[in-house]
């Protein structure tokens, strides 16, 4: 008489119905995803100028990205493994969102960037300036940041056009407009570079016009010192 265990029929771990919920999910959302770009076509190409023909390139480009990306997701989760392939992406993702939450709070007035930095964090403005070099946050904040934000009745605020996050660091473009205590307007371009370990911001370097920066240092007292953030917070 053959084995009880040699009776029993296999049967799976997980139910396939869920696995096959599972799989028709993601072709739903791959299949939406490109629906909703076809359905904003005519917004597309009215916002870029251009006629419907020519659009239609963002939906090429797209496809081509998808089948571009699509395979690397697959050949990278097979050699790093499942697991940490979507870790990595949802590390990545849990970054990029820091920052843009970082960023709306800057816009509403209740912080700075360097709120993602701890008190050993530091920060960077390259160039030979006065103001440049490397310095620690509360270094920077104290002797840079705090200073020339108190020279301003409009603080300028950063407002990014384009936010990139790369692994662990993280580029943005933004445009900052101010008023000096003076009545004058201030503007500058930046690019910060943040560097993160894990989800703690530890470097930030900070790119800007230091001429606009220098006459307003130069030409404007400030006022009685309040906290700022990044230079803008800067």
């Amino acid at each position: 008489m053959a084995p009880a265990s040699a009776e029993r029929q296999w049967k799976p771990r997980v139910n396939p119905w869920v696995i096959a919920a599972t799989v028709a999910l993601a072709a739903f959302m791959e299949v939406l995803d490109a629906s909703v770009a076809n359905v904003a076509l005519p917004h597309i190409s009215g916002n870029l100028g251009v006629s419907t023909d020519d659009g239609t390139w963002v939906l090429t480009s797209d496809l081509v990205s998808n089948a571009i990306v699509l395979p690397m997701g697959a050949w990278a989760s097979s050699v790093i493994g499942r697991k940490r392939f979507l870790i990595g992406k949802g590390e990545y993702m849990k970054i990029r969102q820091l920052v843009d939450d970082a960023f709306d709070r800057w816009g509403a007035g209740k912080g700075s960037i360097l709120d993602l930095m701890g008190d050993d964090g530091t920060v960077v403005i390259p160039g030979t300036a006065p103001h440049c070099g490397t310095r620690g946050k509360q270094e920077f904040v104290t002797n840079v940041a705090t200073p020339f934000m108190s020279r301003f009745s409009k603080p300028p605020v950063p407002v990014a056009s384009k936010i990139v996050a790369d692994g662990d660091d993280v580029i943005i473009v933004a445009e900052a407009d101010g008023t000096t205590l003076d009545g004058k307007i201030y503007h500058n371009s930046y690019v910060f570079v943040l560097e993160f370990r894990e989800d703690h911001l530890i470097k930030a370097t900070e790119f800007l016009d230091m001429v606009a920066f220098n006459r307003v240092w130069d030409s404007v007292q400030p006022k009685a010192q309040s906290t700022g953030g990044m230079e803008e917070a800067q």
